[in-house]
């Protein structure tokens, strides 16, 4: 049987169509043209796409169907040689930044599908490769273990590119968690505790803690749901055993080393517009903005205390040089050795590279300055000190944080002094890092997403 070379629609009635037939050939390029009303844009989207689109979604489940928006059916008596179709319609563009051709053309939305159906996640700790369970799955395994068994399930916990681990902890503070386990001892969030910023600690979320019976499994099974509802922002459970787990638990349900289960997922876990899903960092832009050092520096040739560096970051002023920022400038000075008379572009490259990015850790005294008549609150105190450069950075990451506006990517004082970038922590994929850890073919969705066509429909095929 011979390949289909046309695509022939017999008697289109749809909108200003009147019983239209053409044969349009296929693997070229067809311009439809005419008088306004004629018809055009009814016979290339209502037809043409619709019934492309709809014969599409017949193929597949109705779970799925339903996470796709799809069109109604064309008032045509057939249409023949179509095959999947994509379009880009005649409409306003787009200001989101984060919108792209996949977005539009709702390629994307069959991407995400893919990959919330067949995609196999992995061990965010050693890579181990994991298979979807669902809540039901999860509490049917855990409820084989003998009566009495003590069960913890918990979530990794990350802290996002720039931030300090205070931020982490409050942020699951508004959430409404308390309990954490940290390098596995307990860590309460209720206490004024700090963790040395320096260091990278393995941090789980202690979720929930019970003990099993013979009637738990419907609590059980609503236990990992809430859990499943409550960690938006993650696709992993971990279900560990203090008394230790029988052999052979783990086979073919988690990974054995680390205890880790791969959630259930939806089309929504890819999706870079949903803030759950979208990298932290970007806001799932793609592209950052980080602070360009000589936009900050006015006056090179004046000092810090006579106004070298721009107002908007250190005021040089009798009252600024009392301020929080002054008492920090003093103490720096002090630490290092260097003077705030000296024309700024006279000191040393490694003062200026402390002064933008920070003391990497290392804690200064805040020192109260000898000009200053009243004694700052920070006075006595011992901290790192980030950085102004990384200050703004936090500044900003918070800043787009709270709004729900696209206008948020370009305030005045971005412009001002900061410039774009391929976002540090995402390298541009849009995603977080648990979402692009789930494969299909050895590949991410943002691998994927980048291949051309050609190559696209060889891999999947």
């Amino acid at each position: 049987m011979s390949v289909r070379t046309t695509i022939e629609i017999v008697n289109a009635r749809q909108n200003n169509l009147k019983n239209v037939s053409v044969e349009i050939p296929r693997d070229r390029l067809t311009v439809i043209t005419g008088v306004s009303g004629s018809g055009k844009s009814s016979l290339a989207f209502d037809v043409v796409y619709g019934e492309g689109q709809r014969r599409f979604l017949d193929s597949i489940s109705t779970f799925a169907k339903s996470r796709i928006s799809q069109l109604k059916k064309a008032k045509v008596d057939y249409v023949r040689g179509l095959s999947p179709v994509i379009a880009i319609e005649q409409k306003k563009g787009n200001n989101n930044p984060r919108s792209n051709v996949g977005t539009v053309t709702d390629i994307n939305d069959y991407l995400r599908l893919l990959f919330a159906t067949v995609g196999t996640g992995s061990c965010p700790v050693c890579g181990h490769p994991l298979c979807q369970r669902s809540a039901t799955q999860l509490a049917e395994r855990i409820g084989q273990l003998p009566v009495g068994t003590v069960v913890e399930l918990r979530a990794p916990v990350s802290r996002p590119f720039g931030e300090d681990y205070s931020y982490v902890f409050h942020q699951l503070r508004e959430k409404g968690f308390k309990n954490l386990i940290v390098d596995e001892e307990a860590f309460s969030l209720a206490d004024k505790r700090e963790l040395d910023e320096t260091r990278e600690y393995r941090i789980e979320l202690l979720i929930d803690r019970f003990t099993l019976r013979h009637d738990r499994f419907i609590q059980l099974a609503k236990s990992i749901e809430a859990a499943m509802l409550a960690l938006d922002e993650d696709i992993f459970l971990k279900i560990e055993i203090p008394s230790g787990a029988p052999e052979g638990f783990y086979d073919g349900f988690g990974c054995p080393d680390h205890h880790f289960a791969l959630f259930e997922m939806q089309p929504f876990h890819f999706s870079f517009n949903t803030p759950a899903s979208a990298c932290h960092t970007c806001m799932g832009v793609g592209l950052s903005y980080v602070v360009e050092p000589r936009f900050l520096v006015v006056a090179p040739e004046r000092s810090i205390a006579r106004g070298a560096l721009k107002n908007t970051v250190f005021n040089a002023s009798p009252a600024g040089m009392q301020s929080y920022r002054g008492v920090q400038m003093y103490s720096l000075s002090q630490k290092y050795g260097f003077s705030l008379d000296t024309p700024f572009r006279d000191l040393p490259k490694y003062i200026q590279d402390i002064l933008f990015f920070g003391t990497k850790g290392e804690p200064i005294e805040m020192l109260h300055p000898p000009y200053a008549k009243k004694k700052n609150w920070s006075t006595g105190r011992t901290r790192p000190f980030v950085g102004i450069a990384t200050e703004m950075e936090s500044w900003y990451r918070h800043y787009i944080r709270r709004s729900s506006t696209t206008e948020a990517f370009e305030p005045e004082f971005i412009r001002e002094c900061m410039i774009e970038r391929v976002c540090p922590e995402c390298g541009g994929a849009r995603l977080k890092k648990q979402r692009l850890s789930v494969k299909e073919g050895g590949e991410d969705i943002d691998r994927l997403s980048q291949m051309q066509l050609q190559k696209l429909l060889a891999f999947l095929e």
